[in-house]
């Protein structure tokens, strides 16, 4: 039965506060483990955290700060169902919430680009952490997958030497007790701007109905050189070209295939960071982001209305076509198959 547990700290990563809570009153890792969780061989997921917990700590928690509550702003979830239907995303966080299930069944996990990834830190939250609270934590905002800047401070974070990975050695490491590279580069204004946006999004509410994103992120080509004005041909290969350009030149990553792009307007790729860096790189406002909503007609139904509109005012087919932006041979099959 637990008696005492940390409070948790602003934008604490759940891993964060076992650790902590490990660190402040047990004398071993197992005796921790056995008091919190199912088993003495559970584990405490990095990003996650709450899968594994027995039912008085989880009793305790909901009571005390809402077992949603630490899921939707303690855990990395939103990152990865923040996209996903609101079917997929409910089961995953049934999943995570009563422990039964398989996670991954639910929610879709990117391959580690780089091989391995690690806890990562800002040297000056760290330093403000110890001036406010008396110790350093580990903060969810720094484990997002493509971030590389602290969004408060606006330098680079650092690798920890600690590795997420379901494969390691279980223990609970705790930010304070690290080893911390004090250095300080701050990233240019144009990659602290996508941090915001990418940040703010992660932040937001879940929407509880939300379109397809594919069929959103589609709707939100229009106008652009990237889809036919008739909406039925999307031209993902200057697409990526062009968003690989604009991340270059501030130093970044775009997204990484051609393919993914492609994917991302048939429901293939539902990757968080691949739907923020589109966005941003369409200048989709973030409360569009938020919020997504489908235009009531698709832009193929609208153009289809404007030519049979032209044509039934008496117009010819090569007008029309200068009119609607599309060639007289789209035009016209418009006329014969309506």
């Amino acid at each position: 039965m637990i008696s005492y547990f940390p409070g948790l700290y602003p934008d604490e990563l759940f891993y964060s506060v076992v650790s902590r809570y490990f660190a402040h009153i047990y004398p071993s890792y197992i005796l921790a483990i056995e008091n919190l969780c199912k088993t003495k061989t559970s584990r405490i997921d990095m990003e996650f955290g709450l899968q594994s917990l027995n039912s008085d700590t989880k009793n305790f928690l909901e009571q005390v700060y809402g077992l949603k509550n630490i899921l939707l702003h303690n855990t990395m979830f939103p990152q990865y169902a923040k996209f996903e239907t609101v079917e997929r995303r409910n089961l995953a966080a049934q999943v995570m919430l009563t422990g039964e299930g398989d996670i991954h069944s639910a929610l879709i996990f990117p391959k580690n680009k780089s091989g391995s990834r690690y806890l990562r830190y800002c040297p000056l939250c760290f330093e403000k952490d110890r001036d406010e609270f008396g110790e350093a934590y580990w903060h969810r905002l720094h484990q997002i997958r493509g971030i590389n800047v602290c969004s408060k401070h606006g330098c680079y974070l650092h690798n920890s030497d600690i590795e997420i990975n379901s494969k390691s050695s279980p223990r609970l490491w705790v930010a304070d007790n690290i080893v911390v590279d004090s250095s300080v580069n701050y990233a240019s204004d144009r990659e602290k701007q996508l941090t915001d946006y990418v940040v703010k999004i992660m932040q937001s509410p879940m929407p509880r109905d939300q379109p397809q994103i594919s069929d959103w992120l589609i709707s939100k080509l229009e106008g652009t050189e990237y889809i036919t004005t008739r909406g039925k041909r999307k031209f993902t290969s200057k697409l990526y070209s062009d968003i690989k350009e604009f991340y270059s030149e501030f130093g970044c990553e775009g997204i990484e295939y051609q393919h993914q792009v492609a994917k991302l307007f048939t429901g293939n790729n539902n990757n968080f960071i691949d739907i923020c860096k589109l966005a941003f790189f369409l200048n989709i406002p973030i409360e569009e982001v938020t919020n997504p909503k489908l235009p009531e007609k698709s832009q193929t139904e609208r153009f289809n209305e404007k030519v049979n509109q032209l044509y039934q005012d008496g117009l010819g087919c090569h007008r029309i076509a200068g009119m609607v932006g599309s060639c007289p041979s789209t035009v016209l099959n418009r006329k014969l198959y309506p």
